[in-house]
């Protein structure tokens, strides 16, 4: 399949919840207004949480911050971690926001361009802030961060924790 077929290929529809407790059923997708345009940012998955990690990853510094100060239990430790990162892993955030993001051409979904994103007549400054807003209000985040929560309180974290020489999660204040 090339550039193009992917572009336009209809974003799939909700899956029924799963056995991972994800669910993945919700009213309706984030959505905002750039200009004439209408963004709605589609299901999430696992290629996303990878390249979230990725984002995480390349803006490492200012991630850690706000771990330590216990900020990445929710949906809004995860936007701020998004835009500390911003600085240190723009090609990441950028692949991830034009992978998530879709608008409405001639009755097709089509995918939001890397390339698009530098166009300031598409995305001018203020958008940013649009788009970080309706990724924080994605139910598919919430979900995901739920299930974060539970491994993180799982048996097998607490041996990885004790295995690496960690303190137990309750007697550390990171969280």
């Amino acid at each position: 399949m090339d550039d193009y077929e992917k572009d336009m290929m209809d974003v799939p529809a909700p899956q029924q919840e799963s056995d991972s407790g994800m669910n993945t059923i919700f009213p309706e997708l984030p959505t905002f207004n750039v200009g004439e345009r209408t963004y709605t940012l589609r299901p999430l998955g696992l290629n996303d949480a990878v390249k979230g990690l990725r984002v995480f990853a390349g803006g490492s510094a200012g991630i850690f911050r706000l771990n330590a100060a216990g900020q990445l239990n929710t949906t809004s430790g995860v936007v701020l971690g998004i835009m500390s990162a911003i600085p240190y892993a723009e090609n990441h955030v950028k692949d991830l926001i034009s992978d998530i993001l879709t608008y409405q051409d001639k009755g097709k979904t089509v995918r939001v361009k890397s390339q698009e994103l530098d166009k300031t007549e598409l995305f001018p400054l203020g958008s940013l802030i649009d788009i970080i807003e309706a990724f924080g209000k994605h139910p598919d985040l919430g979900s995901f961060l739920k299930n974060v929560q539970r491994l993180k309180n799982s048996p097998l974290m607490e041996q990885i924790r004790t295995t690496m020489g960690a303190a137990p999660e309750n007697s550390s204040s990171i969280n």
